[in-house]
């Protein structure tokens, strides 16, 4: 036998001539394979055949060639470590006969063998389809690919069955992955933003969080499993399914999805579930001898509003930069794949959120379980785009976004990839019951007492083509109250896990940046973020600083993120001192997580919405990661590009006698032979009044920065360019 046995709870195969590894393949199921596995010898030309089983009851049909899954089955011997998949056995014909063990006895045993029969394949066990909001009592909603026949005979279906509540005897403990992949898209719909819905009759998203069910905890008035008669989710109409109608035939290799009708009237903001149970005439696909109701569950989430969902956005000096944008507050989630690719570096940037807290329990944030377990913060709810309504983030190509200029003669205009989403905050209680929160319940209810109700409009923006900008991209966020109430104290910041080695966190404030790079100075590169708008400026003509980023602290990742206590010290954190902090008790060595407070405010009278931007950077090939001066012109030119740190006109910092005497030389002696503002014509656009053209300087504004260098005159006021 060329298989070889599970490792680390994953099947492998090597080659039978070089025994160099082929694949390694890991199971649907977190707690992988322990026990018996067989190949089959199959003719010539075709590929052999690995059954493999695991202590959840899952028996897999995998490729031996490619260590793609064919098919799977699941059963059901009792509880979990009890039901094993062992003592297989081929017959003399090839044909497969695999035994279940219960507890080291039989429980059942399977026949395998080919022939004319059908096989029926869940494609996954949780979809989730997102439902426009609006007045209609019957909207009719079609499932992804639902049902698959991966056998050689036509599959009946004889019937699907719709409930409120599942059996979970009949509930994989796993996320069903797909035989084809493309059948797990997921859904996409567009919503409409006006509701001010925000109750949620049975918090549970299975896209994100996975197949398991909530827990029973009735003080809360959580839905109870498994609770006896058949109740039909009043987001459904009798009878719920309009299609297929059964009985139906699925021919072998064939697909169908189920169209649902939904009372969309009904449909409020988040995940609202039920269950749907398929009765086929496979002969063997949930073998459970111990109930009497043997057919597979399916857990079905509908959506009000709009699912997780991306877009790429290319940038840089070549356009060979990347970064997702997600339609909520997360940055990125280790599970998706790479979305942060700055200079070639796609491995330093592991996972990420933002986040904002106006009390130690009123958190938004969405982010994914850092301990790699099947949960998602969704406090954060994306919320059609407020550019297009559409669900997915809204990417448009070749903006121009100004104009930049090394000489202060040529002013080259500069293009962008510009993506626009929107998000929202329903918190929810993660209070246990008992006074304690568990951060970990990631299907505890929506509480509409926690929510601070803040509508968040961003877009982000990458610059291509331009050297000067080719290391960031700046996300310029719109927060605005939108309940006529008072929010005070909302702190806003992020939490993020660099893996640059050590990663340690640092702060300068003269530049608003936070930035991690290795631990006691190793390495050459730096990871960060940078607060906008910061410096000398505003928009009202008073004389004050705009308030830079405010603290960072490394923290310990062992007693932080994977023991989930951050999120019950995130806000304490925000509430530190401006600067740096660092955690008492670090892991040396160990690896570490990098938290910022970006920016505060209160949402009062006059005050209702409030504008700022966080800017993602990546610089390598420094010779001292530990101090800003080799990074720092980062933080200028990206403020200066969003419109702020004006006043500065010759390009070298700050404002001084030169700056004054440079733009008195374009405007009023000859621009032709005196250069304009470097790098930006809008740098010297200080009075907060139109120029002709608008942003181009004249002799007001010269007379602006006599007033503010000689007079103690107010700050430069500014305003975003784009």
């Amino acid at each position: 036998c060329w298989m070889s046995p599970p490792i680390g709870g994953h099947a492998a195969a090597f080659s039978k001539e070089t025994g160099a590894l082929l694949w390694v393949w890991s199971p649907p199921n977190e707690d992988g394979y322990y026990f018996d596995f067989l190949l089959t010898c199959e003719p010539d030309g075709y590929p052999d055949h690995l059954f493999i089983g695991s202590v959840e009851g899952i028996l897999s049909c995998l490729n031996s060639g490619d260590g793609t899954e064919i098919f799977r089955r699941r059963f059901d011997c009792g509880p979990r470590w009890n039901t094993m998949v062992s003592g297989g056995a081929l017959s003399a014909y090839g044909d497969l006969v695999y035994m279940v063990s219960w507890g080291g006895m039989a429980c059942q045993t399977l026949d395998l063998t080919k022939g004319d029969r059908p096989r029926l394949q869940i494609q996954t066990y949780n979809p989730a389809m997102a439902v426009e909001f609006g007045p209609a009592t019957s909207l009719l909603l079609e499932s992804p690919p639902l049902l698959y026949n991966s056998g050689c005979a036509d599959l009946t279906i004889n019937a699907i069955t719709v409930d409120l509540t599942c059996d979970d005897n009949h509930i994989p403990g796993f996320a069903s992955m797909a035989v084809r992949p493309d059948v797990m898209d997921r859904a996409s719909s567009i919503a409409d933003k006006l509701t001010n819905s925000f109750e949620v009759k049975a918090p549970r998203m299975a896209e994100e969080m996975g197949a398991e069910f909530m827990a029973v905890r009735t003080e809360r008035g959580e839905k109870i499993l498994n609770a006896g008669a058949t109740v039909l989710p009043d987001v459904l109409n009798d009878p719920p399914i309009t299609s297929p109608i059964m009985p139906y035939a699925i021919a072998p290799g064939d697909e169908i999805t189920v169209t649902f009708d939904v009372n969309q009237s009904l449909i409020s903001r988040g995940p609202q579930y039920f269950c749907i149970e398929v009765e086929s005439d496979d002969p063997d696909f949930y073998l459970n001898p111990w109930v009497s109701n043997d057919y597979p569950s399916i857990n079905v989430t509908l959506v009000g509003g709009c699912l997780r969902q991306y877009v790429e956005l290319e940038f840089g000096e070549a356009s060979d930069n990347l970064q997702w944008v997600y339609n909520q507050g997360l940055l990125m989630d280790a599970d998706d794949g790479v979305a942060f690719d700055f200079n070639g570096d796609a491995s330093s940037f592991f996972q990420g959120s933002y986040l904002y807290a106006i009390t130690q329990h009123r958190l938004a944030t969405a982010a994914p379980d850092w301990r790699g377990r099947d949960g998602f913060h969704l406090s954060m709810q994306a919320d059609p785009n407020w550019c297009d309504d559409d669900c997915t983030p809204n990417l448009t190509e070749d903006v121009q976004v100004g104009e930049i200029s090394s000489d202060g003669f040529t002013y080259d205009p500069v293009y962008a990839t510009v993506v626009c989403k929107s998000y929202i905050d329903s918190c929810q209680n993660f209070d246990d019951g008992s006074g304690e929160y568990d951060w970990s319940e990631y299907t505890s209810p929506f509480d509409n007492d926690s929510t601070m109700g803040l509508y968040v409009k961003t877009r982000t923006v990458g610059a291509y083509g331009v050297a000067a900008l080719n290391d960031f991209t700046v996300e310029i966020m719109e927060v605005t109250e939108r309940n006529a109430a008072d929010v005070l104290g909302w702190k806003f910041g992020a939490i993020i896990d660099y893996d640059i080695g050590g990663d340690t966190a640092d702060i300068d404030r003269a530049i608003s940046t936070a930035w991690s790079y290795g631990g006691g100075g190793a390495g050459d590169v730096v990871w960060g973020i940078i607060k906008i708008p910061f410096g000398c400026g505003d928009a009202t003509g008073q004389n004050y600083n705009f308030e830079p980023m405010k603290n960072v602290r490394a923290l310990d990742a062992d007693l932080n993120l994977w023991d989930d206590q951050y999120w019950d010290k995130a806000y304490g954190y925000m509430c530190l001192p401006p600067g740096q902090s660092t955690d008492p008790n670090p892991s040396l060595g160990g690896d570490q997580e990098f938290h910022a407070t970006i920016t505060e405010h209160d949402f009062v009278e006059g005050a209702k919405t409030y504008e700022f931007a966080v800017a993602h950077f990546m610089k390598d090939g420094l010779t001292d990661p530990t101090v800003s001066d080799e990074f720092g012109h980062i933080a200028h030119i990206a403020n200066q590009w969003c419109g702020f740190g004006r006043g500065d006109v010759d390009g070298i910092g700050g404002i001084n006698l030169a700056d004054i005497v440079w733009l008195n030389n374009f405007v009023n002696v000859d621009p032709l032979t005196h250069p304009g503002p470097i790098p930006f014509m809008h740098l010297g656009d200080v009075d907060g009044i139109p120029g002709i053209p608008p942003g181009v300087p004249d002799f007001l504004d010269v007379e602006f920065m006599i007033n503010f260098y000689f007079h103690d005159g107010g700050c430069p006021i500014e305003d975003w360019t784009f």
